[in-house]
């Protein structure tokens, strides 16, 4: 008896460590989608790896006292909007942030950052992460 209830122990901790990769592998397995592979490789590196291509990112950071952040969203919009004018799909990201006096912008590019640019001068750090971007996809030969 003593031995038939360890095997149950073992058999239920097995099937508690093994079902949430067994769920993540079957969800892979439907969608092909990278993210969702056990043990698999990070998003980043994976578009990395695929494109060959820096990744290029917007941040929006707002004051964490800011009461109103109704205008956010479509901020975040134009951004999107203006790197999509340039033939770019840059993911925007907002954040908030304990002493700031305004919202700022902040790009990266790989490991290169831009900015914060003042919301008033976010078309200037657009143009200076587009370039750098398409330095760096200069220097890597694509």
């Amino acid at each position: 008896m003593a031995e038939r209830d360890g095997l149950s122990l073992l058999t239920i901790i097995t099937v508690i460590v093994a079902t949430p990769a067994t769920i993540a592998l079957s969800i892979f397995v439907l969608t092909q989608d990278y993210s969702f592979r056990p043990l698999g490789i990070t998003v980043d590196r994976l578009e990395v790896s695929q494109s060959g291509r820096p990744r290029l990112r917007a941040y929006v950071d707002v004051p964490d006292d800011q009461t109103s952040l109704s205008r956010v969203p479509d901020y975040a919009r134009t951004i999107k909007a203006a790197f999509k004018g340039r033939g770019l799909d840059v993911p925007v990201e907002v954040r908030r942030q304990s002493g700031l006096d305004e919202m700022t912008i902040t790009y990266r590019v790989g490991a290169t950052e831009v900015g914060p640019f003042a919301a008033r001068n976010a078309s200037a750090g657009i143009h200076a992460a587009t370039q750098a971007y398409w330095m760096q996809q200069e220097a890597n030969g694509l």
